[in-house]
């Protein structure tokens, strides 16, 4: 949703950001309700399509290979499928996870974290595994978990509840949902390390920092191969280096000097390749 404070609502910002006129519709995390709203904006005749989901990716596929007229958008990945008509955008998650984690190490008065997933797929694993891996590489016990369901606000809320419960403080999630889970952190006196959109405001006793997708990065360049007369064909990354994907720390909590070195050091290495999230 627009208003989401998650994947969807910096999605939309960033599409936003670029002016340019069009429709949105929200919450078809059903792939079958989906194809039919795409399928739809193909038949009303728009000229770029965009699908913000690597579950969208058999959709958008199909949709160009008969459609080779219409550009298509697909953010979920790197792939155009060999189509001359597919933009990809893959935002490397686990970049910017990984220093998260890093941070929720030095952060967590229990050594107990844990991550909260949508579907074990793509950019959503591969951004739990890359806070999994800064969180271990920084001495912290990691219990990660997936709900099933990108929509699910109580199984989120009861995961989160569960793990405070259990002794975890410092908790992390990345799709919609999420934000449920980032409600009971918050009951719980807890932590939480964001992904997307930055709730700091709303939560300023609960959220230390958020990995923020710049989307515009790649709607720039997606515009300026448009007005060039490219269909698609390429894919652009989304990543520390290029600032398609950036680290906000929430001013309230002081972090040590030690931890922001730490901060600075893995964003070098990641950026160097000397680190593998």
């Amino acid at each position: 949703m627009a208003t989401d404070g998650g994947p969807d609502q910096a999605f939309i910002e960033g599409i936003g950001s670029l002016g340019l006129p069009g429709e949105v519709a929200e919450t078809t995390y059903i792939v079958e309700d989906a194809r039919e709203v795409l399928r739809s904006y193909v038949s009303d005749g728009a000229s770029l399509v965009v699908a913000h989901g690597p579950q969208y990716a058999g959709i958008v596929e199909d949709l160009a290979n008969t459609h080779p007229g219409v550009s298509f958008v697909w953010a979920g990945g790197a792939d155009t499928f060999g189509l001359a008509n597919v933009f990809a955008i893959d935002a490397a998650s686990e970049q910017g996870a990984y220093v998260l984690g890093l941070v929720a190490a030095d952060v967590t008065e229990t050594e107990n974290i844990g991550a909260i997933g949508p579907i074990e797929i793509a950019e959503y694993r591969r951004y739990i595994n890359g806070f999994s891996a800064g969180a271990e590489a920084g001495g912290a016990n990691v219990r990660s978990v997936y709900t099933g369901s990108f929509t699910d606000v109580n199984l989120a809320q009861e995961m989160a509840q569960q793990m405070t419960a259990d002794g975890v403080d410092t908790l992390t999630g990345n799709f919609p949902a999420a934000i449920a889970a980032l409600a009971a952190t918050d009951d719980a006196g807890g932590f939480w390390f964001g992904n997307y959109a930055d709730l700091s405001d709303e939560f300023p006793n609960t959220v230390v920092a958020t990995q923020a997708y710049n989307w515009e990065v790649a709607f720039a360049q997606i515009v300026a191969e448009l007005e060039d007369g490219v269909l698609g064909g390429h894919d652009y990354p989304l990543t520390l280096e290029n600032g398609g994907l950036t680290l906000q720390f929430n001013p309230k909590f002081e972090l040590t000097s030690d931890t922001m070195r730490k901060v600075t050091d893995a964003i070098s290495g990641i950026i160097d390749g000397t680190i593998t999230p």
